[in-house]
């Protein structure tokens, strides 16, 4: 590094030679990991990051990003992935979004296999609110290959703002 020259290439790298490495590139209010191929064919490239234990591996072992200021304390975590597939997100941080500039360009969240397994939204908020689903441009759709079941504590709304005020239910 020199003082004013952001470099283009890897600060520190390890590997087999300078087109197949590990790199780490650090400029101003950056810092990029970089795993460096030379293959030219069209397979599938990964990097692995691995916990080994020499233990018993009983221990809830994770992965944390955390959050410092510039000193290095104020230390927040924002994420934590555990070795059975948990992925813990701080309240601040609770967003799972996708931008879309296309038609098409779905967003599943889907529990695949045919077992008797179940996509469970759940919320212990006190509010209204406390599970939500909105669409702000268009419609919601729900099927299902057998019975819908709503059970409720108390009240069971359905509103329309529409100026006929149509609710219809077809058996």
């Amino acid at each position: 590094y020199t003082n004013g020259v952001v470099s283009t290439t890897p600060n520190f790298r390890v590997g087999g030679s300078h087109t197949q490495y590990f790199g780490i590139m650090q400029g101003d209010r950056e810092l990029k990991c970089i795993h460096r191929q030379d293959e030219t064919d069209d397979g599938p490239m990964f990097t692995s990051f691995e916990l080994w234990d020499s233990g018993s591996g009983v221990g809830d072992s994770y992965w944390q990003w955390n959050w410092k200021d510039g000193a290095g304390a104020n230390e927040v975590n924002k994420m934590k992935l555990t070795k059975a597939g948990k992925l813990w997100l701080t309240p601040d941080s609770s967003v799972f979004a996708m931008g879309s500039d296309a038609g098409g360009e779905d967003f599943t969240i889907a529990l695949a296999g045919a077992t008797d397994s179940s996509l469970i939204l759940s919320s212990t908020g006190t509010g209204a609110d406390a599970v939500k689903i909105a669409a702000t441009a268009g419609s919601i759709d729900i099927d299902s290959a057998d019975n819908i079941t709503i059970d409720a504590v108390d009240d069971i709304a359905l509103t329309t703002t529409s100026a006929d005020g149509l609710i219809t239910l077809h058996s």
